[in-house]
């Protein structure tokens, strides 16, 4: 069959399932399927990218031959520096096609009603951490959004988020990050936190956290939160080093209480490589089945129907460092993840220069499946894991769309917040998360004489965010860091450039920039008071003697581009940032600031489901289709009112004319005897008298109710039968 026809044909049918859940389980359950079984486990980094996936056999042996479970999509499968060549929606169509063409693959030679389509996944944290930059607009870091205060600006994060994934074919967001943002020592930044997490406070993450979900579940995206153990309390790195949890077991349970919390909104968590025992008997979490099942498990806190998968075991040196000292394969470390409790095994990286290749793929599917053939407790797991696969897989098919123009700005979505696009979305979320981590304001440069000199040093790749600094005239000048060989030169240059200039605005955006700061509050204290610190990275980055002694530190948090240009907001035009009380991580071990008592402020949602559209036409389209329905709506109501107004009259006459009849019937039923001994019957025998026996008054009683009962049968009969609103809508004008 054509591929364009085998694309198209998969575009139009995303909803296509061909067996129950049920059956699916059977007929992969059999002893001769099992390795197709397994391979549905096992989450691998696409080996393609935006030019050569028509050209990729590793891709089709991932995707025909293994009938893989997940495809996990990275930065350099979608490279944010190549696409920014074309325009955004190109752009978009360039990856549309690669994720299309993912889905033509997996049924491309499609014997079986069984098979199944891979789901799609993603990270899509922060611009720092995510899959997929342009032309996508990944949200503000986890730090960022929380020094806004209001998890309004995290719930239309979440939004966006969504929308932007589905649009462009994702399935699975790996996120949000629920470690706690701990700075156990000023100036040694754990990073792998960095900037994303919200907080170290328990309610700020969850409140945050709970608003993200809860804007992504309007995508009916799968969320998986991360990661547990959590990195909060670590010696070093798990990505380039063995590492272990500093701290106690109980600090452990009670960071499992914002996991639990969230677990019936999520569709799994993300296990860490973290070591919780000691050193010397070192076995990352991932490993342990008596941990999985202690915390996680056996745990009725958390919902039973979550997914587990671990975090990548491909290229982290935590699990490195573990092979090592065991002597392991990677097919013995996938059978321990798996036996340990795991439904879904994530290698990030694969591919024929990847330490995990094709043949370790397919050794570590054959191992896992001769376990299961040998062990009843291995495939009881496995039926498991399957059915929670296949469940989220077949409600995750229905959802998806085909897009084929990107709507970008999202105005429509926005709609319910207070942001009109997602430009506006982004310039607020970083003006309200700016935080002054000292008490003295900003330089007020309008009032400062002729004479002085402004210099602002930035990483090339952002110094063009401040081209605004520089047009102001020959007194503001910009230029990019220089390359350096120690931080001692690059101390001294910035030390040369604080005694040339009045003020020296300087972006902290990593542990070099942070170090030159230090170098010149150890060395040159007194020019401290000239440099005004624009930090772009999480507050445990400064020392605990910068933070003391410097005079201008405006905290931003993140290094999205955009960021940097709202610097400009508060450097030239005299916007007060935040004062530190708002800033959700305590600096100092919560000497110089402590979040206890910070609290959020809550978000406002509603209930309504994100509509999707193919291209901007068929929005418009269906705008102009809502309008003239409203339109209309307002018409038939203005034609209904003296329907709705004769309506009334009528109504009136037959509830009161039908209570006078119903009077009349139950004073005749009462015996002639009895009808004096009681005064509500002498009540009933008075009306009765004045109304019933007076004449005619009675006779046009009847006429009344018999005529108005008629012709209100008819007015139902014969014209449209409204809606409560609609009938009070349409007696207005006459009422008012």
């Amino acid at each position: 069959m054509n591929k364009n026809i085998m694309i198209l044909l998969f575009s139009l049918l995303p909803s296509l399932l061909f067996a129950s859940v049920d059956e699916k389980l059977e007929y992969y359950l059999q002893d001769e399927n099992l390795e197709k079984a397994v391979a549905k486990l096992f989450v691998v980094g696409y080996p393609g990218d935006i030019y050569n996936y028509t050209k990729c056999n590793e891709c089709s042996f991932l995707l025909k031959e293994l009938q893989i479970g997940g495809i996990m999509l990275n930065q350099y499968n979608l490279p944010a520096s190549e696409l920014t060549e074309f325009d955004r929606q190109t752009a978009f169509r360039k990856i549309r096609s690669l994720i299309q063409d993912i889905g033509y693959q997996s049924v491309s030679n499609l014997r079986s009603s069984l098979k199944t389509q891979p789901l799609l996944m993603v990270d899509f944290e922060s611009y720092r951490f995510s899959s997929v930059k342009y032309p996508l607009s990944p949200p503000p870091s986890s730090l960022a959004l929380a020094s806004t205060g209001d998890a309004n600006f995290t719930y239309a994060a979440g939004l966006l988020s969504g929308y932007q994934l589905k649009q462009m074919g994702i399935d699975v967001i790996l996120g949000p990050v629920l470690d706690l943002n701990l700075n156990l020592q000023q100036g040694k930044p754990n990073t792998t936190i960095r900037t994303r997490a919200y907080s170290d406070n328990f309610d700020i993450v969850y409140s945050h956290a709970n608003a993200f979900i809860d804007g992504i579940k309007k995508s009916n995206l799968i969320v998986f939160t991360k990661h547990f153990p959590p990195y909060s309390s670590i010696d070093s790195n798990p990505h380039s080093q063995a590492s272990s949890h500093v701290g106690s077991s109980n600090f452990i349970k009670s960071e499992l209480e914002v996991f639990k919390a969230l677990s019936e909104k999520v569709d799994g968590i993300m296990t860490s490589h973290l070591n919780i025992g000691s050193d010397s008997s070192y076995l990352p979490f991932t490993f342990s089945k008596h941990q999985m099942s202690d915390y996680l498990l056996e745990n009725k806190g958390i919902s039973n129907h979550n997914l587990y998968i671990t975090d990548d075991m491909s290229h982290m040196e935590a699990v490195k460092v573990y092979q090592e000292k065991n002597n392991k394969s990677y097919a013995d470390i996938a059978y321990e993840a798996f036996q340990s409790g795991h439904n879904l095994l994530l290698f990030s990286h694969y591919g024929s220069e990847s330490d995990f290749n094709r043949k370790e793929l397919a050794n570590s599917i054959n191992y896992i499946a001769k376990r299961v053939r040998e062990n009843k407790e291995s495939k009881a797991h496995l039926k498991r894991s399957l059915k929670r696969i296949f469940t989220i897989q077949e409600a995750r098919i229905k959802q998806r769309i085909d897009v084929s123009e990107f709507d970008h700005r999202a105005e429509q979505i926005l709609l319910d917040t207070k942001f009109n696009d997602i430009d506006e979305y982004f310039t607020s979320t970083y003006k309200n998360g700016a935080i002054s981590l000292k008490d003295e304001k900003l330089p007020n440069l309008t009032e400062l004489s002729n004479d002085h000199r402004f210099l602002l040093i930035a990483d090339k790749s952002v110094l063009s965010q401040y081209d605004e600094f520089k047009n102001r005239g020959e007194r503001y000048t910009t230029i990019p860091k220089p390359n350096y060989h120690s931080i001692e030169e690059f101390g001294s240059f910035l030390r040369d450039e604080l005694r040339k200039n009045d003020f020296v605005y300087f972006t902290v955006d990593n542990i070099d920039d942070a170090n030159a700061v230090d170098h010149i509050n150890i060395y040159f204290p007194k020019l401290l008071e000239k440099l005004v610190i624009l930090l772009h990275e999480n507050p445990s980055y400064l020392k605990d003697s910068v933070i003391n002694k410097a005079k201008f530190i405006l905290g931003n948090f993140s290094r999205d581009p955009i960021s940097y240009r709202v610097d400009l907001h508060f450097i030239l035009y005299g916007n007060k940032p935040k004062v530190i009380d708002y800033l959700p991580v305590s600096l100092n071990n919560k000497s110089y600031h402590d979040t206890s008592g910070l609290v959020p402020i809550n978000y406002a949602s509603n209930e309504s489901v994100i509509e999707f559209f193919a291209t901007e036409k068929e929005r418009k389209l269906n705008q102009e289709n809502k309008n003239l329905k409203s339109e209309l709506k307002s018409i038939r109501m203005r034609e209904r009112g003296p329907i709705e107004m004769v309506r009334l009259i009528l109504t009136v006459f037959f509830i009161v004319s039908g209570l006078f009849v119903l009077l009349h019937v139950s004073f005749a039923l009462i015996p002639e005897n009895k009808r004096s001994n009681h005064y509500f019957n002498q009540v009933i025998h008075g009306i009765n008298i004045v109304f019933f026996r007076g004449g005619k008054i009675y006779n046009y009683i009847i006429v009344a109710f018999l005529v108005s009962c008629v012709l209100l049968f008819l007015s139902f009969l014969f014209v449209d039968f409204p809606s409560f609103n609609d009938g009070v809508e349409g007696l207005k004008p006459f009422v008012q």
